[in-house]
């Protein structure tokens, strides 16, 4: 049984933001308190120097699914050529927690 290009998209998508997530821990231990992160280097570190506009649309969308308050896109490509997005990403990475109201 073959792999739907859902499966596909899925999996990319989860060796994206693996790849991103180590990244920023490894980023995190230098005591920086920040790192910029551009898509074109995300992409390829997975998938080498040629960019699929549809895997590029993952990368560009884990990249922006792992922003926290206080990340900010400092590049965003308005001709959709998504190696260009580039995002400030706060550390450390953890969120800070909720204050429950009693």
């Amino acid at each position: 049984m073959n792999d739907s290009p859902d499966d596909d998209l899925i999996r990319l998508y989860e060796i994206f933001s693996k790849e991103l997530t180590d990244y920023l821990a490894l980023a995190e231990k230098t005591g920086g308190r920040s790192v910029e992160f551009q898509a074109a280097y995300l992409y390829s570190r997975v998938e080498g120097l040629l960019a699929d506009s549809i895997k590029m649309l993952v990368c560009m969308r884990v990249m922006k699914d792992h922003m926290l308050p206080g990340d900010k896109v400092i590049e965003e490509p308005d001709d959709f050529d998504g190696r260009y997005l580039k995002i400030r990403f706060r550390l450390p990475r953890k969120m800070p927690r909720k204050i429950e109201n009693e």
